[in-house]
């Protein structure tokens, strides 16, 4: 699975999925975003979510990627918020190519992009600094 940064990784015959910096901000975006259109009532199949979603379609190859973005017009075309936000919602490879490829990141303000880039941020320092402190020092 080439697209995005999806990697799965086994472990003593499990397999643990990993997500990237970048997924995780796909995911925060499209939580905040979804959670904007609910709050104010928004209709998802407004003409700059159509014209964006024509603009990513531009710039995709793959049948993976086509499959996506018919899937966002299937979306986009019933209105169906919940049904977005379960199928958006899995941590699953589908899942975060949608997340991806989302022309619904348009409805988002340049303000609340940066706080959810802020947050991202937040996340990832405090991640950083509980796994610091879970070191143990090396006996002498």
């Amino acid at each position: 699975m080439g697209y995005l940064s999806y990697r799965r990784h086994q472990q003593k015959g499990a397999v643990m999925s990993v997500m990237t910096r970048k997924d995780v901000r796909h995911k925060l975006m499209t939580e905040r975003v979804l959670n904007k259109i609910e709050r104010e009532h928004l209709p998802l199949n407004t003409p700059r979510v159509l014209s964006n979603l024509d603009s990513i379609r531009s710039q995709v190859t793959g049948p993976s990627m086509v499959k996506a973005i018919t899937t966002w017009e299937q979306l986009l075309r019933s209105g169906d918020i919940h049904k977005v936000r379960r199928l958006t919602g899995m941590d699953t490879p589908d899942s975060q190519l949608l997340r991806s490829l989302s022309p619904l990141g348009i409805l988002l303000s340049e303000q609340e992009r940066r706080q959810v880039l802020s947050k991202l941020s937040n996340q990832m320092l405090a991640t950083h600094r509980t796994a610091t402190r879970r070191r143990t020092p090396i006996a002498a």
